[in-house]
């Protein structure tokens, strides 16, 4: 198995998990009844397990082609699964690219950053998908205040 693939299987591993906890609990947390597969343990086990594989992908120097490929999988998993209880966790995992996108050529990021700015627009962007927007672009994101 190449490593790429070590990656998707942790992405499949993470439905089959979520799939689980929502057959365990029928209910979901419905009116606070029963447990809510959204704060499965399983969320945050899939999230730092992503992390890791980033972290052995980095200490095995690998190919810019390689870290172009697990970029573009971590970064398209949550697209077209809104409606998925994995979501929000496919949504954050993005995160992990922060570390993986300065290794990346400006054509390489030039051509991620096409097709993120549609699937993801501004309007959706939690702050640190507005710092894979900037890395990916190359423009700055300006700071908001919130009053």
């Amino acid at each position: 198995m190449d490593f790429l693939d070590s990656l998707r299987a942790r992405y499949q591993q993470y439905t089959r998990d979520m799939q689980a906890a929502k057959k365990a609990s029928p209910n979901g947390g419905f009116l606070g009844l029963g447990s809510d597969p959204r704060k499965s343990p399983c969320n945050q086990a899939f999230y730092d397990d992503v992390g890791k594989w980033v972290d052995e992908l980095l200490l095995r120097n690998p190919r810019r082609e390689e870290i172009f490929a697990a970029t573009e999988y971590i970064l398209q998993a949550p697209i077209g699964r809104e409606r998925e209880l994995t979501y929000g966790f496919l949504f954050a995992a993005q995160a992990h690219c922060r570390r993986l996108i300065p290794y990346l050529t400006p054509e390489e990021r030039a051509s991620i950053w096409a097709w993120y700015d549609r699937a993801f627009p501004k309007n959706k962007r939690l702050p640190v998908h507005t710092e894979i927007a900037a890395l990916l672009s190359g423009v700055p994101a300006k700071k908001t205040l919130f009053l």
